[in-house]
């Protein structure tokens, strides 16, 4: 029993230096004001928080009902976000001039230092 109450201690010691940290660089390094800063440390706790509980219903899922239906429903999860995060209104550069350009790259996909112009990994809905 004494290590569920260090094990306690601990994490709270941890979260407190953690934001204390956080906001010292966001207002400092970021430039972000106190107010913004302690929103984002806000958001990204609560969104850390709310992840745990949502996970919590998938595993339920997975002992009482199978596990089928827990990876099932986590994929089709994913190919749902993958489908709606698409870069499908990205302008693509017509000219492999303006792309990416390094002299000092030395590798088999480079050719004097720029990185070979290919189609290979465009979507289709891109391809001009």
């Amino acid at each position: 029993m004494p290590f569920i109450f260090e094990n306690e201690v601990g994490e709270k010691l941890a979260i407190v230096g953690f934001r204390t940290n956080i906001i010292s660089y966001l207002t400092q390094q970021l430039h972000m004001p106190m107010t913004q800063a302690a929103d984002t440390f806000t958001n990204f706790s609560g969104t850390a928080s709310l992840t745990a509980l949502l996970v919590t219903v998938i595993v339920y899922i997975q002992d009482n009902i199978g596990w089928s239906w827990g990876l099932g429903i986590p994929s089709i999860a994913m190919a749902l976000q993958s489908l709606a995060y698409e870069k499908t209104k990205l302008h693509i550069v017509s000219d492999p001039k303006l792309l990416y350009d390094n002299e000092e790259l030395k590798v088999s996909i480079s050719a004097s230092g720029k990185l070979l112009h290919t189609k290979q990994m465009k979507n289709s809905r891109n391809i001009e």
